[in-house]
């Protein structure tokens, strides 16, 4: 609305309240507050489960995810991989004497890519870290909507509490990929439904999503004691890794 013919006839001290306010705004430091203060309440909506806008992202493949981290940066965490048991002495010697093959050296780099996506901790600024976490949610209730990133709705698909985060200590996000494949896998999906619906039972009740993350924590022990070496190096289990890998 324009106030011009207004201010011409009311003297500066005259002036009401409203009109001195609008002489004296800054639109554009008023915009830029209030963007701030929207950003700050989303955040706020966000960890206290309250949904502003339904949403509903993608699903997204553990082969997409997998290659989302072949073409990252993963210096960061390469540096901090331990991918083999250190041995000294006569431990050393007794391990070389009678221990697991060494791993085929076209392998390592696999292996270690593996062991550096368990140092990647969760990204809520990671738009694929978000994909993965809902499309186990979506998958396992069946929901078609987006879920709050914060809430007691990760406990009623096996998660210990609010965050799905705070339970990857010790395998980062391959504890998650590992979900995702165990979830989407045509050759392990039926067998995820079904462990998925015991866990929901009233009596064998037990909490699914933790249950698949220690199993990822107790296959990076065997891996990195070199126990899967033979196997990785004749057949499978190195098809498996080179699927994920290409």
């Amino acid at each position: 609305m324009n106030f011009g013919w207004m201010q011409n006839t009311i003297t500066k001290h005259d002036k009401p309240a409203f009109l001195k306010h609008k002489d004296l705004l800054d639109v554009k430091s008023a915009k830029e507050d209030h963007e701030v203060a929207v950003e700050e309440w989303n955040q706020l909506a966000t960890r206290l489960g309250i949904i502003t806008s339904p949403t509903s992202t993608p699903v997204i493949t553990p082969e997409k995810v997998f290659g989302f981290f072949k073409n990252k940066d993963m210096k960061e965490y390469l540096q901090s991989i331990k991918p083999v048991i250190r041995r000294n002495g006569l431990s050393s010697i007794i391990h070389w004497l009678v221990g697991p093959p060494k791993l085929k050296v076209e392998l390592v780099p696999e292996r270690n890519l593996v062991f550096a996506v368990a140092q990647c901790p969760l990204d809520d600024k990671e738009d694929v870290h978000m994909q993965i976490v809902q499309t186990i949610f979506k998958c396992l209730t069946g929901q078609k909507m987006d879920c709050p990133r914060y809430g007691s709705h990760w406990e009623q698909i096996g998660f210990q509490g609010n965050d799905p985060a705070t339970d990857l200590r010790g395998t980062g996000l391959l504890g998650l990929l590992h979900l995702l494949y165990f979830i989407l896998d045509s050759s392990t999906s039926q067998a995820a439904k079904k462990v998925y619906q015991i866990s929901q039972d009233e009596i064998q009740n037990f909490p699914f999503c933790l249950m698949s993350i220690n199993m990822t924590r107790i296959a990076l022990e065997v891996l990195r004691e070199e126990l899967l070496n033979k196997i990785s190096s004749s057949g499978a289990l190195r098809q498996s890794l080179i699927k994920f890998t290409k």
